[in-house]
């Protein structure tokens, strides 16, 4: 299940990847699209595009907004924990690309800072905007919780975002889980981010 507050940001357009598989073991996966190759760990699974757009229907948010994250086009990469259909919020990982429009030459923590207004409608500041680095390219961070509802349940979540400026684009890394980990951690999707490797 994806989280309410960056349901707007969700792609539906979905590129499937290059898969370097082992049995058993970790799935290096290469994205021309998106210009990466990333880890997926041993277990955890890809999103497909239908499987996210299932996952928008069930989340109780306006349904303005849920058409226009299922409408918006582009290219995302989805590694969850858990198969869905999951009855639980499932720890995942969103990678894709966004056009930077009049932010384009702005620096990641600019582009971070510029979205937060939106980003707090629904949700509490954890942390403040951070300066970091992915993949070794200039990065920003920050972190977010909310209460997630589907389907009448709540689920405390923490959302965590990195943006890395890529000229006229932007890398939007988009990772949650629940507040209390309880079957995920922080720590395992921060691995899957600290994997990312830009090809291009």
């Amino acid at each position: 299940m994806k989280w309410r507050f960056l349901a707007v940001l969700a792609i539906v357009g979905f590129y499937f990847p290059c898969e370097a598989r082992a049995a058993g073991r970790a799935t290096v996966i290469t994205s021309r699209a998106l210009g990466i190759r990333v880890t997926r760990p041993a277990g955890w699974h890809t999103l497909t595009a239908s499987e996210h757009e299932e996952n928008l229907e069930r989340v109780d948010m306006n349904p303005d907004v849920r058409s226009r994250a299922i409408n918006v086009s582009g290219t995302a990469l989805i590694v969850t924990k858990f198969k869905e259909p999951y009855g639980n919020l499932n720890p995942s990982v969103e990678i894709d690309v966004r056009d930077a429009g009049d932010l384009e030459g702005e620096s990641a923590s600019y582009i971070l800072n510029a979205a937060l207004d939106s980003l707090l409608a629904d949700g509490q500041l954890v942390t403040n905007v951070q300066d970091t680095t992915v993949g070794g390219r200039p990065a920003a961070y920050v972190r977010v919780d909310h209460v997630l509802r589907v389907r009448g349940k709540a689920f405390p979540t923490a959302s965590e975002l990195w943006v890395i400026p890529r000229g006229r684009y932007f890398v939007l890394i988009d990772a949650g889980t629940r507040v209390d980990q309880t079957n995920g951690t922080r720590a395992e999707v921060h691995r899957v981010v600290q994997s990312i490797r830009f090809t291009r």
